[in-house]
């Protein structure tokens, strides 16, 4: 008898070592990026343990890097509502990509703060940050359109053949420009798609005085 419980009572050690050792190469391969590998163990650890913190951000983030955003999102939601610092960050990339900006924007100040709190560097956070205010400034200047009347044309040829009134301004696209501008029907303000120095696209207004053009500013 005594034995027996020697020997049930070392298998239940080695266990917890194993354990141990998957949770510890599972937080090395996520370290390094290899979420897909990490995954599974997060997944066994948060069946297993449901309530904790730390297992459901590991799990969440590897779902959302792994390219499964709405499994990732309850995880992501719970470790986040429990503190966890870094599942804030996760759950705003998420909102962002969800288009749920403001959400996204509260969750980004939320890191920032515990950063901070925490002196740790915010600088990567912050220009993500400004990253998801201007996406979130760029949706409120889009309008519902109504599509009465639909045709093919080569994709050289769309604004020829896409006719708005004189009282609505013109379109047309400049080799100078990547994207598509618009100037206003007295032709005193443009505003255009253009590349960033970071290879980003970003929208930017002109405005015309006496003497010519002014320098393009980030459009509001």
């Amino acid at each position: 008898m005594y034995k027996k419980y020697i020997i049930g009572l070392f298998a239940l050690c080695f266990t917890g070592n194993a354990m141990a050792q998957s949770l510890e190469q599972a937080k090395q391969l996520f370290v390094k990026g290899e979420f897909e590998q990490a995954k599974p163990v997060f997944q066994k650890l948060v069946k297993q343990a449901p309530s904790n913190a730390n297992y459901n951000y590991w799990y969440g983030a590897c779902c959302y890097e792994t390219g499964e955003k709405k499994e990732a999102q309850p995880y992501l939601e719970k470790s986040a509502a429990r503190k966890v610092i870094d599942a804030y960050r996760y759950l705003g990339k998420l909102y962002y990509d969800f288009y749920r900006f403001d959400d996204a924007v509260d969750n980004y100040e939320q890191h920032i703060e515990w950063l901070e709190k925490k002196k740790r560097p915010t600088e990567q956070a912050e220009t993500e940050l400004e990253t998801i205010k201007q996406a979130a400034r760029m949706i409120k200047g889009v309008e519902d359109v109504a599509v009465i009347d639909s045709f093919v044309v080569d994709k050289s040829d769309f604004l020829k053949a896409y006719k708005i009134s004189k009282e609505s301004g013109s379109l047309y696209q400049e080799s100078s420009i990547a994207g598509t501008a618009y100037q206003t029907e007295m032709g005193n303000k443009m505003i255009y798609g253009d590349e960033t120095p970071d290879g980003k696209m970003q929208l930017y207004s002109r405005i015309r005085l006496l003497d010519g053009w002014r320098t393009p500013i980030f459009a509001e």
